[in-house]
């Protein structure tokens, strides 16, 4: 809201800085981001494949918590192929 009020309005020497609204709201959001991965890791029965976009030309990186995830998954598969 912040941000909408600061376009419409007609004072040129206000400026929008980020405050704690928007830095909640971002939270929320991966919050609810993490929530649906853990669902969707939590009710796959036999596999799973997750991807992710690097954008158009690749400039983009992984979300942390899908490289935490890769990251111990390949942990897993390092020990179990120790143990074989």
């Amino acid at each position: 809201l912040a941000q909408l009020k600061t376009l419409v309005s007609n004072d040129n020497y206000r400026w929008y800085q980020e405050g704690a609204a928007t830095i909640e709201a971002r939270n929320d959001y991966a919050r609810e981001r993490l929530r649906l991965l853990y669902v969707a890791i939590t009710r796959a029965k036999k596999e799973l494949i997750i991807t992710w976009n690097n954008g158009r030309r690749g400039e983009s990186l992984p979300a942390v918590p899908l490289m935490a995830l890769k990251s111990f998954l390949e942990s897993r598969r390092e020990i179990r192929d120790e143990l074989a």
